[in-house]
């Protein structure tokens, strides 16, 4: 183990690695040499801990909430032991879910909640009181000029701009601090988001429709679109580092290079060496649209050139966590404690305090696909059904038309609003959409 520490750190300076950088991957393969312990069975959560009813997405439920608060208690008060006509509606709608004899699937929330994930991994009114907060203080309108865009009656620059007067956006001569939406394609699981990858959404639609939906069962089991609404302020060594592509003019980085994480390790070439460079920073890194024409919408008018991929593809991010070089059962409490997490509550650009993630919701595949049961559409018992939601050789799918035509710019388009719609649908204290930063 001593002399992986050695080589490697040798290495490291052969390679011209900052001197830092090469303790590090020193340090790093010391600790690789060992072999990961077997992770302990984890019996599936529910997707959602509790959710309190909305009444456009949820109605029968609410009626059935109202029903028992102003009429069933009275009654027929042994129905429902403990509760009164003045009981929270959220202990009224769990007393409902739990019965069995409701429209109500999920439990209310204590403290009147809106929603949460299981295991601690947040709870929605994080990201609706963060978004008020935030979108207070961008002044109300009704038209909105390039590069603005309208966010739920209010003109807002794009993440990576500043305000030049009431109607115009310019680039910053600092670090800025960009609050936008974040999107992960996942299973039933649920995980902190650290040392992960996350995407925008033209991003995580690219992603399932090239690695996900084309197998049968679907690919990590994916289950379902994750939102959180994320804020970034990546350190003055990202800024530091020059770009060229608005108007020709050079100017500074907002964000760090891409690391793939696997198993809650940085797997990239240069992870170690990055890291230190660009100080922990949040990357990006767009993804092709020659196969999967899933892009932004988003304005590109101070693009040069206008269609530069970094503005208009699809984007993944990383988001650096503790001890980002060890895989999740082999970071040991020394190595956080040496390299701790870059996620905080209120990013201010120090390398332990980049980015701050917050729940916003999420949307089953099934839902937006149309399927009614993933598990009984694709397979009959143990024997296939033949369906499968997408075929890469005849650019079709078999038993659903959702995914069909992946070259179709207007098709990729329709299934982002699509999801999007839905997003609105049943969250509707969070907007729809938020502009997109450019992945530079």
């Amino acid at each position: 183990s001593k002399l992986a520490s050695i080589a490697a750190s040798q290495a490291g300076f052969a390679a011209g690695m900052p001197l830092a950088a090469a303790k590090t991957a020193g340090m790093l393969a010391a600790q690789a040499s060992t072999t990961d312990p077997t992770p302990p069975p984890k019996p599936i959560p529910p997707r959602i801990e509790c959710r309190t009813a909305v009444d456009h997405y949820e109605a029968e439920c609410l009626k059935n909430v109202k029903w028992i608060q102003n009429t069933g208690i009275a009654q027929h008060p042994e129905w429902y032991p403990g509760l009164t006509a003045e009981s929270p509606v959220a202990d009224i709608q769990t007393a409902a879910a739990k019965s069995g004899h409701s429209d109500c699937n999920l439990e209310g929330c204590e403290g009147d909640k809106m929603e949460c994930l299981p295991d601690d991994c947040g709870c929605l009114d994080e990201a609706v009181n963060h978004y008020n907060n935030w979108i207070s203080k961008y002044p109300a309108a009704a038209d909105c000029k390039e590069p603005q865009m309208s966010v739920n009656g209010h003109c807002v620059c794009p993440p990576n701009m500043v305000p030049d007067g009431a109607e115009k956006c310019k680039m910053p001569k600092e670090p800025m601090s960009m609050t936008f939406y974040m999107y992960r394609a996942q299973s039933d699981y649920c995980y902190h988001m650290e040392n992960v990858n996350l995407g925008d959404l033209a991003g995580v639609m690219w992603y399932l429709h090239k690695e996900v939906i084309a197998s049968v069962p679907r690919k990590y089991n994916v289950t379902r679109i994750l939102r959180y609404l994320v804020t970034v302020k990546n350190p003055q060594k990202t800024f530091e580092h020059e770009q060229y592509l608005f108007n020709g003019d050079s100017n500074a980085k907002q964000f760090g290079p891409f690391g793939a994480f696997d198993n809650s390790r940085c797997t990239a070439t240069h992870c170690a060496s990055e890291l230190e460079e660009f100080g922990n920073a949040v990357g990006c890194q767009a993804v092709e649209t020659m196969y999967y024409n899933y892009k932004r919408q988003a304005p590109t008018s101070y693009c040069d050139p206008p269609d530069s991929p970094e503005c208009v593809s699809g984007t993944w991010y990383s988001l650096v966590g503790a001890c980002p070089l060890e895989s999740l059962y082999k970071k040991t409490e020394e190595c956080k404690q040496q390299y701790p997490s870059s996620r905080c509550h209120d990013p201010d650009g120090t390398p332990g305090c980049t980015y701050a993630v917050r729940y916003a919701g999420q949307v089953s595949l099934d839902e937006f696909v149309g399927i009614p049961n993933y598990e009984t559409w694709w397979q009959n018992g143990t024997a296939p059904t033949g369906n499968i939601e997408y075929e890469v050789t005849t650019d079709m799918g078999n038993g659903t038309t959702f995914w069909n035509d992946r070259l179709s710019k207007s098709e990729c388009s329709s299934r982002m609003q699509q999801v999007l719609g839905l997003f609105a649908k049943r969250y509707p204290s969070l907007p729809k959409d938020l502009p997109d930063p450019p992945c530079l």
